[in-house]
């Protein structure tokens, strides 16, 4: 299911292949986890929505053909089985859920992450290191001619795109191209933006806390 998605969603490359099995699963994830807080999450959403230069473009941001804003169960339903999942606890109400597929010999990593049942943000990343500027040109222009964006535009170390719901798409290029997408409601990235403060304060509290108890044994 989840390698239709792919094939409608990047056009004519190489054929995909499932990833069944992850050696090293814990080790690999939590290497590629993007944000590990809340409160990352929340500065990576502001930093997009603040940029100085965006395009806006006429029609709707659909990574590996979801909506975002979407619940988890409608994502697993149309993408299949997740290789990976990361549930944080504690009453924050986030899951992080993780799908690799090849393109050829290139691994293509996606990860989608929901705060209360919804998908606020995707990131999808390709190596092309190793097989030179033919696949980045493929993988850039096939993305511009789905969301009719000027090529030219996609071509910057960094560039970031509204549409018209008000969703965010960040392009970035550093040997990896890393395709991120930021869900545009503004009442929930408040609210994410609340939250992420607020555990960010329990967190300082908690330092303080230990270091008190610290001086008092010692």
């Amino acid at each position: 299911m989840f390698g239709h998605a792919l094939v409608d969603y990047f056009g004519s490359l190489p054929a995909l292949s499932y990833i069944k099995k992850d050696t090293n699963r814990y080790e690999y994830y939590q290497a590629h986890h993007e944000f590990r807080s809340l409160r990352q999450l929340s500065r990576r959403i502001k930093s997009v929505f603040d940029y100085s230069e965006i395009k806006t473009i006429n029609s709707v941001f659909e990574p590996l053909g979801q909506n975002l804003g979407v619940a988890k169960a409608v994502t697993r339903r149309n993408l299949g089985k997740a290789n990976y999942e990361i549930l944080n606890g504690q009453g924050i109400n986030r899951q992080i859920i993780f799908y690799r597929q090849r393109l050829g010999k290139i691994s293509l990593l996606s990860q989608l992450h929901f705060y209360k049942d919804t998908l606020i943000y995707v990131k999808s990343s390709f190596d092309y290191l190793s097989y030179g500027n033919e696949l980045r040109q493929k993988v850039l222009l096939t993305i511009a001619e789905k969301y009719n964006i000027d090529l030219i535009e996609m071509s910057k170390i960094e560039s970031v795109f509204a549409d018209i719901e008000s969703n965010r798409m960040r392009i970035s290029d550093n040997g990896r191209i890393n395709i991120e997408y930021f869900f545009g409601d503004d009442f929930l990235v408040k609210d994410l933006d609340l939250k992420a403060n607020l555990a960010n304060h329990r967190r300082k509290e908690s330092i303080v806390y230990q270091a008190d108890l610290i001086s008092a044994m010692v």
